[in-house]
């Protein structure tokens, strides 16, 4: 029994030497393999025999120990090594690392979920992001309201060459930190947006009839135009001019003619007293302005008035009445339901008719209490500037504080929070 329970014991240790070399062997085989960990092997005592229990010492005795023999070893783990590998540039955008712990998830053959630190990705038919072998890239989504789904894993997808639907922004956080013992800020910044029109202003709504001056004997007149005129109306009351017609009327095709103009818009919201005519101009190519041809009272443009326009384009240009194609100004009373913008051909409103803002600042690090602003027919451009300074917790000049007074811009003048000017 000895002898072949020396060589069983032995036996034990080349089985283990083997599987040793086994885990060894297949970390060199794997050296180059993107994602690979090496693994360890730890041994154990397999069994031991008991040949004797010992005693314990007594008076007359020290005691034995106990006596046992060992019968072989035995692969306790193998063991991988999960430490952080090199991270090296790849040629594809499309491959990935992770630094630190984790993995990747992607789904198996059988649609089971299995992991993996190889992060060598291509994409397949459908743009989906799949591994060497073929199994999808698993990651959260996006569900209908634009947010990212946590609910469920499902495959990434990278929409190429295809239409997404986007949404606007709803919400922004803005952040900041005051501190007492900072610099006064002594500079206002202004946030100039695009030009507002007051759509409450009443417009010509159509431009007007051209036709060639002519005599008698329907021979044209000789005159100073040459080419085709474009022909705006508007109406003025001092400094303040309502837009323009959306569409203007081309003339036809003159050799050195007039031009006489008819059905020139009338106004009847009685906001207006003159009624001011633009034309364009051909002796410059590419000056494209408007320019304005005469200026009359609106009492004179009846239904039966008529225009001849002799005017030759050196002329206008000098006068340099050039027309402006957004039209009156919002002021600090405009309400929001009447604020159009002009977009370079239509005008259209900037704000709702109807609804409910709502605004929740940051400052200091400190959420500050939402605010809301309903939305009515009454609502002015003012009351949108005092909402968001309230929003805002900006703080008016002087301030509360006499050691430390709030001053206004030190260059425009502009008291700190929101205002609106033309």
């Amino acid at each position: 029994m000895g002898l072949a329970s020396a060589m069983s014991t032995a036996l034990t240790g080349l089985s283990a030497s083997e599987t040793q070399i086994d885990v060894v062997g297949n970390n060199l085989a794997n050296s180059n393999t993107v994602g690979f960990k090496a693994s360890d092997v730890l041994f154990a005592t397999q069994f031991l025999q008991t040949q004797g229990v010992g005693s314990s010492p007594t008076t007359n005795d020290g005691g034995t120990n106990p006596r046992q023999t060992g019968l072989g070893v035995q692969v306790a783990q193998i063991a991988p090594n999960f430490s952080q590998g090199t991270v090296s540039t790849a040629n594809s955008p499309t491959d990935l690392a992770i630094q630190g712990q984790g993995f990747f998830v992607v789904q198996g053959q059988s649609g089971q979920q299995v992991y993996t630190r190889n992060g060598t990705f291509s994409t397949n038919s459908q743009n989906q992001l799949v591994t060497g072998t073929g199994n999808r890239v698993m990651g959260y989504g996006i569900n209908n309201e634009f947010q990212i789904d946590t609910t469920q894993l499902q495959p990434l997808q990278i929409p190429l060459g295809t239409a997404t639907v986007a949404k606007a922004t709803l919400s922004a956080t803005m952040q900041g930190a005051l501190t007492p013992s900072g610099d006064i800020a002594d500079t206002a910044e202004v946030i100039q947006t695009g030009v507002l029109t007051d759509g409450s202003k009443s417009f010509p709504q159509v431009g007007p009839t051209t036709a060639l001056a002519i005599d008698n004997t329907n021979t044209p007149l000789a005159g100073n135009l040459n080419g085709i005129y474009k022909y705006f109306v508007t109406f003025a009351n001092g400094n303040v001019e309502s837009r323009p017609q959306p569409l203007a009327a081309n003339s036809p095709l003159l050799v050195n003619n007039q031009v006489v103009l008819s059905n020139i818009p009338t106004d009847n919201s009685g906001q207006w007293l003159t009624t001011r005519i633009y034309r364009s101009v051909n002796d410059q190519p590419g000056d494209t302005n408007l320019y304005r041809i005469t200026e009359l009272p609106t009492t004179t443009t009846a239904a039966n008035f008529t225009y001849a326009d002799n005017t030759t384009d050196a002329a206008i240009r000098a006068g340099a009445h050039i027309m402006n194609q957004t039209g009156p100004a919002v002021t600090n009373t405009t309400l929001l339901k009447d604020v159009v913008v002009f977009n370079g051909s239509t005008y259209q409103n900037a704000f709702p008719t109807n609804g409910t803002l709502q605004f929740t600042g940051n400052k200091g690090g400190n959420t500050l209490t939402a605010q809301s602003l309903a939305v009515t027919n009454t609502t002015t451009l003012k009351d949108l500037a005092n909402f968001l300074q309230g929003s805002l917790g900006i703080q008016l000049s002087p301030g509360t504080d006499p050691a430390n007074a709030i001053p206004s811009d030190a260059g425009t003048g502009l008291p700190p929070g929101a205002s609106i000017t033309a």
